[in-house]
Formats: C-alpha cells, structure tokens, sequence
C-alpha cells in the first residue's frame, strides 16, 4: 500500500521543481534586488556557475529541501528590510523556515532596522524565539520529546563519517578514519582523545566570529540587509548542526553574491589590497565548494576547512568597508 499523497516519480518531478524555483529565487533573484543600482553582473555570474555546481546536484538527486526552507529565511529577511508594510509575513515565512530546518534560527539578528533601538529588537527576539518555540508542540508533546531526544542523539556523535559530512563534528569524526589519509597514527590517538574539546574551539571559533562581525553591524549601525553577517549565519548553520552534507552548500550562493558586489575600503591603499587578497581567498574557497570532493585536494575534500576560510576572510572584511557600503535601495 502506498502512503504517499503523491506517487514516485511525480513526488521526485514536484520537489525537484519547487527546489530549482527556490534555487533560482534566493540565489538570483533576490541578490539582483537586494545589490539593486550597483553592477549586478557578479550577481549573475556567481548564479551562473552555481547552478550546475556539484551540491546543488546532490541536493536534486537526493530530493532534499534545505534551499526550500532557507527560501522562506532569506524571502523574509529581504522583506523585513525592503517591504517593511509586509513585515507580517517576513515573521511567518521566518517561522516556517525554522519548522523546515531548525538552524535558520540563527538568522533572527537579521531582523534588525536599528541596532540602537535596543528595546525594540529583544522585544521582536523573544516573541519570535518564543513563537518558534511553541511552534515544536504543533504536532504534540510527543513529537517534541522525539525531536529533542533525535537532536541529542545526533549531536553526541555523527554517524555520516565521509567526505561530505562538513560539520564540526562529521570532520572531527572523518579525520580519525585511516581512509581519510590525513593524520598520521600519533595524531589520530591525540585527535580522538582530545575530540570534545577540538569541537568546543570550533564553536568558539565560529560565536567570535560571529560577535565580532555582529559587533561591526551595530557600530556602523546597519539599516540594511547586512551580507557579512548574513554569510556568518549560513556558515553557522552550515557547520553547528552534527549532520549537514554537501547538499547544502548551495546555500552559499545567496550571501556570496552579495559579499562579493558590496563595495569595500577603496581610499587607502594598504586597506585596499587586504580587501583584494581577502576577496581572492574567498572567492578560491567558495569555488572549491562548488566541485565534488574527488576532485578537490586531499586536505580539502572535506568542505570544512573551506567554510572555516570563508568564516575567516567574512570577519577580516567587516573591518574593511565604506561608510554606506551596505545602505543599498532598490531601484523602482
């Protein structure tokens, strides 16, 4: 008997379909909005060879839905900053992306208009945290308690040991198997004894990062949607969760094109070439996430390293920007 509401392989043609919309709406359509007057040709370029890049592949083949529910996230953020009178609908299209996929959650600094409106913005964080919250009762307790013992389980220690594991965990995990080729025996010992903590680093690695480049937000008080902190946050929900293949590394799109078309310090010619060495690296990086892993280095088959890179240069840069780089209008 089938309980499918849908029949294979419609039920592959409709996701495969509503994937490929979603792709092209976050990863083309709302950047050439958001860059709006400037030159929108990185835009379409990065689009360009993104959509035949080797993630969004595994992602269609799989039949996932990470661009899906990262569609609803990055849909509302473009409508919180661009379409304040739709603000209604920024919060439920919010809402509904962190019932798809737990980690747009740490999007909710996104929803800032004012950084000094100090009151404003933690009364907007917790109803939306507390909305999201009582959300995970929609289908009972049960279905709760299920969730939070599937989220325990799976961070306690990741099962998915190959290449295209790039979480935290998954790497850590994958470099202590000898078909990894990566430590010698001594090493592997040192690793595995000393996993936890290796893993702990990573996460602080990553809650720097991100407070520094949230810090330069609200020194620079930024009004608009903000590329680099948008970049932190995918690259937190990229790493942060124990199980997260290579089939979301198309999400890297969005906020790359974008990082990638802001204008940086151009005045001063020391600050000028740290901008062109650290936009080479990113973009050397980033386009190494776009191939399968059998033909990336050794050291790089893994996409960890390559988000650590990208986590890295996305922090250096926010020191590194005009004054109004990121107060972008649209153009009617």
């Amino acid at each position: 008997m089938n309980d499918y509401l849908v029949a294979y392989p419609i039920n592959y043609y409709i996701i495969t379909t509503i994937t490929l919309v979603s792709y092209f709406t976050v990863g083309f359509l709302l950047p050439f909005l958001i860059v709006g007057g400037k030159d929108r040709s990185v835009v379409l370029f990065i689009f360009g060879i993104s959509i035949f890049s080797y993630g969004l592949q595994f992602e269609l083949e799989r039949g996932q839905f990470h661009t899906l529910a990262m569609f609803f996230c990055i849909l509302a953020v473009y409508l919180f900053h661009k379409q304040p009178k739709y603000r209604f609908f920024a919060y439920l299209l919010f809402c509904i992306s962190v019932q798809f996929k737990i980690y747009p959650a740490l999007f909710f600094v996104m929803f800032v208009d004012d950084w000094q409106a100090w009151a404003n913005n933690i009364k907007r964080f917790a109803v939306l945290g507390l909305v999201n919250f009582l959300l995970l009762f929609l289908l009972g307790y049960s279905y709760f308690s299920r969730f939070i013992t599937h989220i325990k389980t799976s961070s306690a220690a990741s099962v998915e040991l190959w290449n295209g594991n790039h979480s935290i965990i998954g790497f850590l995990n994958y470099i202590l198997t000898p078909k990894a080729g990566l430590l010698g025996e001594s090493s592997m010992v040192w690793v595995g004894k000393n996993i936890n903590l290796l893993g702990s680093l990573f996460i602080l690695y990553f809650a720097i990062a991100f407070i520094i480049v949230l810090g330069n937000a609200y020194r620079r008080n930024v009004r608009d949607i903000d590329p680099l902190l948008l970049m932190v946050c995918m690259i937190g929900g990229l790493i942060i969760p124990s199980i997260n293949h290579d089939y979301t590394l198309p999400l890297l799109t969005a906020p790359f094109a974008l990082i990638a078309s802001e204008q940086y310090i151009r005045d001063i010619p020391q600050k000028r070439l740290a901008v062109i060495v650290l936009l080479i690296s990113s973009s050397s990086a980033y386009a190494l996430t776009l191939l399968p892993f059998i033909h990336k280095p050794l050291l790089l088959k893994n996409s960890f390293p390559l988000l650590i890179i990208l986590l890295t240069v996305t922090t250096f840069l926010s020191f590194l920007r005009e004054k109004g780089s990121v107060d972008i209008d649209i153009v009617q």
